[in-house]
């Protein structure tokens, strides 16, 4: 992951995971999907949404309201 980006959501489906992606895109923030899920088996771990520090705050906020 480079430098100077946070996870700021996390979540268990894939399908959630990129409209997390597309709402953060419509507002200009630019995000990317890290699977940690366990290859082996699918009901461990999550999909985390990070961004770049500086649009942290803002890209909680709409996820939070979008309520995914």
């Amino acid at each position: 992951m480079e430098k100077d980006w946070i996870i700021v959501y996390t979540l268990d489906k894939s399908y959630k995971a990129d409209l997390a992606i597309e709402i953060l895109a419509e507002n200009s923030i630019h995000g990317v999907i890290m699977n940690k899920k366990d290859s082996s088996y699918k009901s461990f771990g999550e999909f985390e949404i990070y961004v770049n520090k500086a649009d942290a705050e803002k890209a909680r906020e709409l996820l939070q309201i979008s309520k995914i």
